[in-house]
């Protein structure tokens, strides 16, 4: 006879489950997280607990949408404008006390594009070859700290050179985006479980894990 499992007993959360909730707690509802991570939905709630993350009261929601929306001032606006080939967007964004992103997405719904002036181009040119040297040895996140930009910044340069590690994805990542998939998450969703990649190279290494999978085997009809 073979040793039964009991059913009662919980399966071990991993690192990069709670991980997903942390990322996840405010984007999706319990019942949505429970899915995808094939767990029960109280359970998703014990271990949010566990972990000390809550979801937004409907107070907390609306203080977040409303900064989310702060409004723009006519002479915000007029800043940028004066300033969009002078000062880089996080300059501009420093000097009225918005992010250097806010100020590129408020450029963009304004029509109005940087072009790359001398300084930022020769800044772009340095930062791509301390990465172009570096890439292999340090993370994202170490290269953008030794150059003072955003982790996106250096994910964006190398995305554009194709400048990728090899063997860059361990088995259990790869284990919990097969497990992702299997459940229908689309590569948006699926990417937040991986907040140092970014969506393009998450997409990459789907279609590399779904290539390298042997093809479903289909029963033949009798004839």
């Amino acid at each position: 006879m073979t040793d039964k499992k009991p059913k009662n007993v919980a399966k071990p959360w991993t690192e990069l489950e709670r991980q997903f909730l942390r990322l996840n707690i405010h984007l999706l509802t319990y019942k949505e997280m429970a899915k995808i991570l094939e767990r029960s939905i109280d359970s998703v709630r014990h271990q949010c607990r566990l972990l000390g993350i809550f979801k937004l009261t409907p107070e907390q929601r609306k203080q977040r949408t409303a900064w989310n929306h702060d409004q723009w001032t006519e002479q915000e606006e007029a800043f940028i404008r004066k300033n969009i080939e002078l000062m880089t967007y996080d300059e501009m964004g420093k000097a009225i006390k918005r992010t250097g992103e806010a100020v590129r997405a408020r450029c963009q719904r304004l029509g109005i594009a940087k072009r790359l002036c001398a300084t930022d181009k020769e800044r772009y040119q340095a930062n791509e070859a301390f990465i172009r040297a570096n890439y292999k040895e340090l993370t994202h996140q170490q290269m953008a700290d030794a150059l003072g930009i955003k982790v996106q910044d250096v994910s964006r340069i190398c995305t554009r050179r194709k400048l990728y590690k090899e063997d860059m994805w361990t088995p259990e990542q790869d284990a919990l985006m097969l497990s992702l998939l299997k459940k229908g998450a689309k590569p948006k969703i699926i990417a937040l479980s991986f907040p140092t990649r970014t969506l393009s190279a998450v997409r990459q290494h789907i279609r590399k894990l779904l290539k390298g999978r042997p093809p479903r085997k289909t029963s033949k009809k009798a004839a």
